[in-house]
């Protein structure tokens, strides 16, 4: 076995953009990474694998390379490459923080006829006159092909929200086919699965692609009985995380009540509500401005903290970095809050999950827990300190392959007394 290592930037990704046409907003833009269920800009998936290749010599005669990925690659961190070589072909593991991005199996010998098999999908997309691309030490032909195959998956079909599953490129003869095709069928409309092939000069390749999930916001309107509970609230509001999910909900539901002032902290996300003349939006990064949370509470005495920040979760990231951003979002930071306003006539609710119940080993749920345990201490002499356990909301966190249509913070708010309870602090 070896082990290499490589780095991809943000420059390496924005050359590679120009070099293929993928242009997909989630490999080039911040805010459209951080909206998308990573949480941040991804690296192009043919980036990962043309880095991979590149520089790495074969002496035997390659018929087939295999890409199957598991996991999108970062810029942040830094990527690893072991390498297994075995009779009939070589593995290749490519590696972040531990886990496996993508396998890479290269084949030697000869080619199976049923890979050489000319796909007659209906959806087709041709080029007649490809621009040869290079990359390194890399053959055009193969260069070329990977190109146009990115660009095709995420600006053609299926598009902005695309996902490249697996990849087979298979080297053979002359086809004879000076022009490029591509062309497509969904397999599995469950899972909008899809099957793509491309075929240019002596490389046919077949690739299988997905919808990426992405979210969808329905806001119903609130019934009249929340609405009036919403404008008997008398003191101001602090929404900490209020751009997306659960406190972006609260905030459109609060601003109902004109009554009061309304602070609302985002990170990236800024929104524009200045028609609501009290409704205050405050641009607060954690942890790097906590002391401006503190601050503004330590002038403060009568206000209800809607506390809704929140990372990219990431259940069964095992990671240090990952567990300690964890504890600081989910514990730390409420703690340092509760303590301050632990004396005064501050209200606190702190949304929880009921996940925790189903994954009680993992970080996320062992710090969760941690919290609410600390919260109901808290609240043996003073009760408005309020914590309640969701089920599964309609969140970037919660996206997923599968369409499972799940409920809005307010849809469960509407149907769910005791939650009402604790988000009004009637208790």
């Amino acid at each position: 076995m070896t082990n290499l290592k490589f780095n991809i930037s943000n420059k390496n990704g924005f050359n590679f953009s120009k070099l293929s046409g993928d242009n997909n907003r989630i490999h080039l833009n911040e805010i459209e990474g951080y909206n998308s269920q990573y949480g941040e800009m991804i690296v192009h998936g043919v980036l990962i694998i043309l880095k991979t290749l590149d520089k790495f010599k074969i002496k035997k005669k390659i018929s087939k390379i295999s890409i199957n990925f598991n996991k999108h690659g970062s810029y942040r961190y830094e990527f690893q490459k072991k390498i297994y070589f075995y009779k009939k072909y070589i593995l290749i593991k490519v590696q972040q923080n531990k886990y496996t991005i993508c396998d890479i199996k290269i084949f030697f010998g000869k080619i199976n006829n049923e890979d050489l098999q000319i796909k007659k999908y209906k959806k087709k997309n041709t080029i007649l006159n490809p621009k040869r691309r290079k990359f390194g030490q890399l053959k055009d032909e193969v260069v070329t092909s990977l190109c146009y195959l990115t660009k095709y998956v995420g600006t053609i079909y299926p598009g902005k929200y695309s996902v490249i599953k697996t990849i087979d490129i298979i080297i053979g003869d002359k086809l004879n086919k000076s022009y490029l095709t591509c062309s497509s069928k969904i397999k599995k409309r469950g899972f909008a699965l899809i099957e793509n092939q491309l075929i240019y000069k002596n490389i046919i390749i077949n690739f299988t692609t997905l919808k990426r999930p992405y979210l969808k916001i329905k806001l119903k309107k609130p019934s009249q009985n929340i609405v009036n509970q919403i404008k008997k609230i008398k003191n101001n509001i602090l929404i900490i995380g209020s751009s997306s999910g659960i406190g972006f909900d609260i905030l459109d539901l609060l601003k109902n009540n004109k009554n009061i002032k309304i602070f609302a902290t985002y990170n990236k996300n800024k929104k524009n509500l200045s028609k609501f003349k009290n409704i205050n939006i405050l641009k607060i990064s954690l942890p790097r401005d906590e002391n401006k949370i503190f601050d503004f509470l330590k002038q403060k005495n009568k206000i209800n903290i809607y506390y809704c920040a929140s990372p990219k979760i990431e259940i069964y990231n095992n990671s240090l970095n990952k567990k300690k951003e964890l504890n600081y979002f989910f514990y730390n930071i409420v703690k340092k809050i509760i303590k301050i306003i632990y004396s005064k006539n501050i209200n606190f609710f702190y949304p929880s999950t009921n996940f925790i119940n189903d994954k009680q080993k993992t970080n996320y749920s062992i710090i969760k827990f941690k919290c609410e345990k600390f919260i109901e201490n808290k609240q043996n002499s003073r009760g408005n300190l309020n914590f309640f356990r969701l089920s599964k909301i309609n969140t970037k966190q919660n996206l997923s392959l599968i369409d499972n249509k799940l409920p809005n913070f307010r849809d469960i708010l509407e149907n769910n007394k005791n939650l009402q309870n604790n988000f009004f602090f009637k208790n």
